[in-house]
């Protein structure tokens, strides 16, 4: 965790994916023992709070991944309930993708090789491309085979029919780079996932940069901002 955490901060900071092969050095560091963090203000100021209370933080909060100093309330919890990926300057083409093209808003979704749920998803997806283009991130979040799956996808030698093999459970089949298959990108998929704390799939990321695991009822209002 603590190499991953490194190498999307040098990639954050740097805008490029070159520059994550360098890991930051830092004078000291440590860790303590937080879950969740509460922002209270009050008087005009805020604090920060560990959930048990015994931790209180205040000065300059920012947000490294949107770049920007979070000053008032309501820029805090825009941060807590967004991901702007333009912003971050992710290289999704890059990342373990398969593009459903379409319309001009995007909608990213990661989902696994095996979820049954995820392949029910695409199917209604692809009736949305009229309005939608969709950025489909494989990531292995059910397993040893799911990682076996999702890297045969990433090194295939030929793409073109990638959303097909998904659908059809045949991602193993899909045929294979000759010479040695270069994961840095497979590993920053990786490490994506894991930071943006993805523990289970289908997870969203609306066109504005709002994100939800799983659909359910009234998904398509919620990706239009009517929920």
């Amino acid at each position: 965790m603590k190499r991953f955490i490194s190498l999307f901060f040098i990639f954050i900071v740097s805008g490029n994916t070159s520059a994550a092969q360098e890991r930051p050095s830092f004078d000291a560091k440590t860790s303590l023992p937080v879950e969740e963090i509460q922002v209270l203000e009050t008087n005009g100021k805020i604090y920060f709070v560990s959930k048990n209370g015994r931790f209180v933080f205040q000065g300059q909060l920012t947000d490294s991944w949107h770049k920007k100093p979070l000053d008032t309330m309501d820029e805090i919890k825009y941060a807590a309930s967004h991901i702007d990926l333009d912003v971050m300057g992710l290289p999704l083409d890059d990342l373990n993708t398969i593009t459903i093209s379409g319309g001009p808003e995007r909608v990213v979704v990661f989902v696994d090789p095996l979820c049954a749920y995820c392949k029910s998803f695409i199917k209604e997806a692809k009736l949305r491309t009229d309005k939608y283009t969709f950025k489909i991130i494989v990531v292995p979040a059910l397993g040893k085979q799911s990682n076996v799956l999702s890297k045969s996808l990433f090194c295939a030698s030929d793409k073109s029919n990638a959303l097909e093999m998904f659908m059809n459970n045949n991602l193993g089949s899909l045929p294979q780079k000759k010479s040695n298959c270069d994961t840095n990108n497979y590993d920053l998929t990786l490490t994506v996932a894991q930071l943006f704390g993805i523990r289970s799939v289908p997870f969203f990321i609306a066109p504005d940069g709002r994100y939800k695991p799983s659909a359910g009822a009234g998904f398509w209002g919620w990706v239009e901002g009517k929920e």
